[in-house]
């Protein structure tokens, strides 16, 4: 053992060297900023003047450790506006430096300190530290994003900028105004600092945005969190619209609205953003447009119609012009995507039911706008690029789920049988039914991981919304449209016994059975494939509880329509007699797979199905041994000596079985005696 050796020498294995101490290090230390070096730019060294002393610190320190005490310190020197101006020049250089990930913590709590110290007026705090915050970033943004080639510095400054000090100045400016009319400039100030400083620079240049998001994913973190940074500013907005309802403000607050709700469209237009930047923006601009409508749903109705559908445009009552395009037009399919969803999830309910007919076709069956959308959301399900697809199954699952929740009204009970919106969703859903079974069918067993895992979920949430379509019944002519394409899926599909245990969840097992009398048959001989073991297991396991549960409550109905009052006694019989019925669904099938020839089908068995029977019927345990006992009619054969030892194995794992059961009769046999005869 000792001459055993690596030709290096060495008695490890290449695969199990370990990184040495100093090799950590060194990596550490590359992570540590160097020496501060602060950028230098006509008309900065007069504010940095003011913090001399702080400055020739921090470029000194030699460590992270006293860099950051060293900033900690800075802001209890603060005592004036000026101190708190050229703080904040200091930090926002900080934040753009290569390297100073480390000191931003101690940078954002030196920042956050800046509002309460620098002035107790709210107003002398926006005069005096905005024009600070946009100067800086004026120089800081289109700097960052010049060097195309160096792109990897630039998304981390550019975050920096928009995580810390400007846009929390803003926020708490704007929190801590309690007149409207200062509420409005001060909205429209932030507004357009982040236009000018933010959008224009990332978003302005398509070309440019393009190749960032090619050379850095990083890239796309910035964006979101400028879509967050503009939520910030929406959700401000719309509690300050709600407040101003009826005043005179209430027109200075919609235009702001109104120019927050463009520049989300000009996020949702541009190319090449991930659906992590365009879903929020979509849902913002969805729930502004609402709110600029008015209280009523006729007005909010028209407005979307207005700007997505204008074929089905009414005339507002608020004076809403006519568009003769969709903005949808000009989207790219995720933006599309994200602007449906965003119509399902934001408008008020009884919006999202009305019927409306085309303005050029005034005798078409009407529509709401569940169903206009639900159209569009079908086509994006069926496209070739994957992520696109795989969007469009989500955006669908969140359709569905919708839809379950207007079943159930705003108090959660189902709707009443002679409710209006029943008259609405139950053939708008029948619909939906239909076509969004043909997209799940077509997607359940796709080779793209995600879109498969999205489609199993979708199937599960469409059994839930024929369930509440058909009122609950348990027909099987009202289940065969759902049930029938998924019994003539191929076997070797995961997917199939994954839908059969979602449809079992919602409906009795005996219906299905009633459609496939050989479907427990089926579902045992599925294990001798691999790849389908897990799902199969699990409808398996569905298909015999529900059994079990179904045939219980029909004997105690019968035994309390006889008379019998219900006692332990009563449910101990009405327990062994559904456990009897349940074993001669499965159990002659299981016995014929387990002495069969075909060893991988035994062997998957005993592995999966076999404990997992047993474990809900421990009584079948004995009948199993005694199938395979040899008799005077049937010799013993190598099939069942080897099935007998995996029900003993599985028996044993469970508990049920001992060394000393080894020798119980039911494992043996006696010749007949010739008095027996």
């Amino acid at each position: 053992a000792m001459g055993r050796r690596s030709k290096s020498g060495s008695g490890k294995q290449p695969n199990q060297s370990r990184p040495s101490k100093s090799s950590k290090l060194s990596r550490t230390a590359r992570l540590l900023p160097p020496k501060v070096v602060l950028p230098q730019h006509p008309g900065w060294r007069k504010d940095l003047e003011v913090l001399e002393g702080t400055v020739a610190s921090l470029t000194s320190a030699d460590t992270v450790k006293e860099q950051i005490a060293c900033l900690n310190g800075a802001l209890a020197e603060v005592y004036s506006l000026e101190q708190a101006q050229a703080l904040l020049r200091l930090g926002m250089r900080l934040m753009t430096l290569p390297h100073s990930g480390v000191l931003r913590g101690a940078v954002l709590k030196l920042l956050a300190g800046l509002v309460p110290r620098s002035s107790g007026a709210t107003d002398r705090m926006l005069n005096g530290l905005m024009p600070v915050a946009r100067e800086e970033a004026g120089c800081l943004v289109p700097e960052l994003l010049a060097d195309v080639p160096a792109v990897q510095a630039a998304p981390d400054g550019i975050q920096w900028i928009l995580d810390m000090s400007p846009v929390e100045l803003q926020r708490e400016a704007v929190e801590g105004v309690a007149d409207l009319d200062a509420m409005a400039r001060t909205l429209q100030n932030v507004l357009q600092f982040i236009r000018s400083e933010f959008c224009q620079p990332l978003l302005g240049n398509t070309g440019v945005t393009q190749s960032l998001l090619k050379q850095n994913d990083a890239m796309r973190d910035v964006l979101k969190q400028l879509v967050l940074v503009l939520q910030r500013v929406g959700d401000q907005l719309v509690a300050n619209l709600v407040q101003a309802s009826g005043s005179v403000q209430e027109q200075q607050l919609i235009s702001v609205a109104s120019e927050l709700c463009a520049e989300f469209h000009e996020m949702l237009h541009t190319s090449s953003l991930s659906r992590d930047v365009l879903t929020p923006a979509a849902m913002s601009r969805a729930i502004l447009l609402a709110l600029m409508a008015g209280d009523q749903s006729n007005d909010v109705l028209d407005v979307l119609l207005a700007r997505f559908f204008p074929s089905m445009h009414r005339t507002s009552t608020r004076g809403w012009p006519s568009f003769t395009s969709s903005d949808l037009e000009d989207y790219e399919l995720t933006a599309k995507l994200a602007t449906h969803r965003a119509l399902v999830i934001c408008p008020p309910v009884s919006a999202l039911v009305m019927s409306v007919s085309a303005v050029d076709a005034p005798d078409a069956p009407a529509v709401c706008l569940l169903q206009l959308t639900l159209d569009s959301i079908a086509q994006g399900c069926s496209t070739s690029e994957l992520h696109a697809r795989l969007y469009g199954l989500q955006t669908l699952h969140v359709w569905i789920d919708k839809a379950c929740a207007l079943f159930h009204g705003s108090t959660g009970a189902p709707l009443p049988p002679n409710h209006p919106w029943r008259d609405v969703l139950v053939p708008l859903c029948s619909h939906a039914t239909k076509s969004s079974l043909q997209i799940a069918m077509s997607n359940l067993d796709h080779p793209f991981s995600g879109i498969s895992r999205e489609t199993k979920l979708l199937f599960n949430r469409l059994v839930l919304l024929h369930r509440c379509v058909v009122g609950g019944s348990h027909e099987i002519e009202l289940w065969e449209p759902l049930i029938i394409p998924v019994l003539q899926l191929e076997s070797n599909i995961k997917s199939k016994y994954s839908a059969i245990a979602a449809l079992l969840d919602q409906i009795r097992p005996s219906m299905l059975i009633n459609l496939e009398p050989q479907l427990v048959r089926m579902i045992l001989q599925a294990f001798s494939n691999f790849d389908v073991c897990s799902q199969a297991s699990q409808a398996l396991d569905v298909m015999t509880v529900k059994l079990l549960q179904e045939f219980c409550d029909s004997y105690r109905n019968k035994q309390q329509a006889e008379g019998n009052p219900q006692s332990d006694d009563m449910m101990k019989q009405v327990k062994q007699a559904s456990s009897q019925v349940v074993q001669k669904m499965w159990l002659p099938h299981l016995v014929e797979f387990l002495r069969g020839k075909d060893q991988r089908l035994r062997t998957q068995l005993a592995t999966y199905a076999l404990p997992l029977l047993l474990k809900q019927d421990p009584g079948a345990w004995k009948l199993l041994l005694a199938s395979f006992r040899p008799s005077k009619y049937r010799q013993i054969d190598t099939s069942s000596l080897h099935a007998t030892i995996l029900v003993i194995r599985a028996g044993r794992q469970l508990g049920l079985v001992g060394l000393s059961d080894l020798s119980s009769p039911c494992l043996l046999y006696t010749s007949p005696s010739p008095r027996d005869s």
